[in-house]
């Protein structure tokens, strides 16, 4: 279990760095450290994530798992088995755009406060917290900075 959560670390910080290179058009090394330091400044979302997506993942397989038993009683082992395999496969896939649109929303989320709270202190206004900003939606409008 430590294994498999050490790699889904790392491949949620490569997916927040692979995001502020394409949102920041920076250079590799500058995208680099935002894209970790904005990782470990949102660590705790982050881990939330993964939670959620653990679950949702095993509700995903419960039908698979059913299928796979139902199928050895009455003796389809390689029908139940193909069919396994492709739910196991949507699952996968699933599982990455989750990610990737979660990890986008967040850095979005954040880039847009940050602005905003350099704006705020420029200014001597107050500063709201980030929770209390409106999350951004991912198919109805991106703001453009």
């Amino acid at each position: 279990m430590g294994g498999k959560f050490l790699l889904q670390t790392l491949r949620l910080t490569f997916m927040s760095v692979m995001v502020a290179i394409s949102r920041d058009r920076t250079g590799p090394i500058a995208s680099t450290r935002t894209g970790v330091a904005f990782f470990f400044d949102h660590l705790g979302k982050f881990m939330t994530k993964v939670f959620v997506l653990f679950v949702s993942s095993i509700i995903m397989l419960l039908p698979a798992i059913l299928i796979l038993y139902i199928g050895e009683q009455l003796g389809i082992t390689l029908f139940a088995m193909i069919f396994v395999a492709v739910l196991f496969a949507m699952t996968w896939v699933f599982s990455a755009l989750v990610e990737n649109m979660y990890v986008a929303q967040i850095y979005l989320w954040a880039n847009r406060w940050n602005q905003e709270r350099e704006k705020a202190l420029k200014n001597n206004q107050n500063v709201t917290k980030l929770e209390e900003k409106e999350r951004p939606i991912m198919l109805k409008n991106v703001f453009e900075t």
